[in-house]
């Protein structure tokens, strides 16, 4: 048991972190997937702990709200994410629509792992990580970056914006 729950089970996009997430799960719940191209149908969790894929931000949460929120798969969806993520003109009606009951601001900034600067190099590596990226030997980034970052937090049963401390007011059109 760990953390009041009979298990953990954790769903990875990348296959360097399944080690690590078998000590901790078990050898049998993990799978490393991608849960947007490949979600697991009928999956059913007490909670659901992410740090959503760059660049599909908007995909990830909606898949995870819209999907396994409402429908009863996960009571509770936490989000890592940019606070800048708030702001946005393309966002704000979904955002306004299903507003995050909770947004936990991190007063550091999160390391993520040391990303490789070699163009078209995918490779990130843990932060313990001393050296060069070891599939093409190029130099490897800091893993941390000068945004912030806070925990999006929503809990099923709760009504969308009723109980936030934060409040995203409604976007305008500059008419200078």
């Amino acid at each position: 048991e760990y953390a009041g729950h009979e298990k953990l089970s954790a769903w990875e996009i990348r296959p360097e972190a399944e080690a690590e997430l078998r000590a901790v799960c078990g050898r049998k719940n993990v799978a490393i997937l991608d849960t947007l191209a490949q979600p697991v149908d009928g999956a059913c969790t007490s909670a659901v702990i992410t740090n959503v894929p760059y660049g599909r931000e908007q995909e990830a949460m909606q898949f995870l709200v819209e999907g396994l929120l409402q429908k009863g798969q996960a009571p509770l969806v936490a989000t890592l994410g940019k606070l800048q993520w708030l702001s946005s003109k393309d966002r704000n009606a979904w955002i306004r629509s299903y507003m995050p009951h909770r947004i936990l601001v991190l007063s550091r900034r999160p390391s993520f792992g040391k990303p490789c600067k070699t163009e078209d190099c995918p490779t990130i590596m843990p932060m313990s990580w001393t050296g060069r990226c070891p599939v093409c030997d190029g130099a490897l980034g800091s893993g941390s970056d000068a945004a912030t970052y806070g925990w999006y937090i929503w809990e099923q049963g709760v009504p969308y914006g009723s109980s936030s401390l934060l409040e995203v007011l409604p976007y305008w059109e500059d008419d200078t």
